[in-house]
């Protein structure tokens, strides 16, 4: 996934579509927000043609660009500043995976020893009620099942966690306890 996502940021113009990310089996445009490498568009949305969009002509989702219908906000995204420059360096782009919110919670509950993924999902649907109770909402906890399955999936590789035999059950690996 760490190179799915140096690629998109390297190969892209500075337009980035969600639905041509997805197309091309890319990383979620989200994680890219997350990870600070691109903003997402959320008024004066550009049509496929005014970025030169690849699948002009051939992507479902051209008609709701090009006549500005509704569910157009947030579906496209502009590189950052820095989004070249964090993407070149390895160690800079790792850094900003391991900082993710839902990449530290599952850090911290497997600090604690092995945790099925039931019981992560568990105690994270626990702290955004717990949030909720405390604030009135959810921004520090916010998870969707994607992206915690996308946050172990970065740490796995990392080679921060693994699945215990069964498959269902994660745990931290020897060394990265700290």
């Amino acid at each position: 996934m760490i190179e799915e996502i140096r690629r998109a940021i390297k190969d892209a113009e500075e337009v980035i579509c969600g639905h041509a990310l997805a197309r091309e089996g890319g990383p979620a445009l989200s994680l890219l927000v997350e990870l600070g490498l691109v903003k997402p568009i959320r008024t004066g949305v550009p049509a496929c043609a005014e970025h030169g969009c690849p699948y002009q002509g051939d992507c479902e989702h051209e008609e709701t660009f090009a006549t500005g219908a509704p569910g157009r906000a947030g579906r496209k995204a502009r590189l950052s500043a820095e989004a070249r420059a964090i993407v070149a360096d390895r160690d800079r782009l790792l850094a900003r995976v391991r900082a993710l919110p839902l990449c530290q919670f599952v850090l911290e509950a497997l600090a604690a020893g092995p945790c099925s993924l039931f019981a992560l999902n568990t105690r994270l649907l626990t702290a955004s009620l717990e949030e909720i109770d405390a604030t009135g909402q959810v921004k520090a906890t916010a998870f969707d099942r994607a992206s915690l399955g996308r946050a172990i999936a970065l740490l796995e590789e990392l080679g921060e966690i693994h699945r215990l035999p069964d498959g269902a059950t994660l745990a931290r690996d020897a060394g990265k306890e700290s």
